[in-house]
């Protein structure tokens, strides 16, 4: 990459080969990334909580030899971020939602939160089924979870793990 004097209008700032990026186009090109980020932003943030209530969010990273008793899938990996979000009326519920980055694995069909420290097995205590897949990413949200066992997560986090599991490994492609 060969850095050009920058300059105003559409001059080129730099070139690669015989490429040129000009400022008019690298603006556009910001501008446009900016809004997809604001409308991914958006779109997550409504699906999660329409009020806009704040959450606890917890996250790890997974791999598949960490699946016990196993086997997972030895070339998935990825990362995980649960939310807590609390009831939004009376007589309501906690949601869990979780959103997985992940490669090396087919598509996750639902995300289980274990209770269970590492490298142990333990029973499942949350299920997120998933909804949303795109490319390595998938998103979902489950309602229907007691305050109890919210706030057993959320004072002793480190007990627990989860596992996201597909058709291939429905006992857990990767865990973390």
């Amino acid at each position: 990459i060969r850095l050009g004097k920058g300059g105003g209008g559409d001059r080129p700032i730099y070139t690669k080969g015989t490429e040129e990026l000009t400022r008019t186009r690298k603006l556009s090109v910001t501008l446009l990334s900016a809004i997809v980020s604001i409308v991914v932003a958006v779109q997550m943030s409504s699906s999660v909580s329409a009020a806009g209530v704040k959450g606890r969010f917890a996250g790890a990273e997974m791999s598949g030899t960490e699946v016990r008793p196993g086997p997972g899938d030895p070339d998935g990996s990825g990362e995980v971020v649960i939310r807590l979000v609390p009831p939004r009326g009376e007589g309501s519920k906690w949601s869990a939602c979780a959103h997985i980055t992940y490669e090396g694995i087919q598509d996750p069909i639902r995300v289980r939160v274990h209770e269970g420290s590492k490298g142990k097995v333990g029973p499942v205590k949350m299920t997120v089924p998933v909804k949303e897949i795109d490319e390595g990413v998938a998103f979902s949200c489950n309602r229907g979870f007691s305050e109890r066992l919210i706030n057993k997560v959320r004072r002793h986090e480190r007990r627990y793990y989860a596992e996201a599991e597909n058709s291939e490994f429905p006992d857990g492609a990767i865990r973390g």
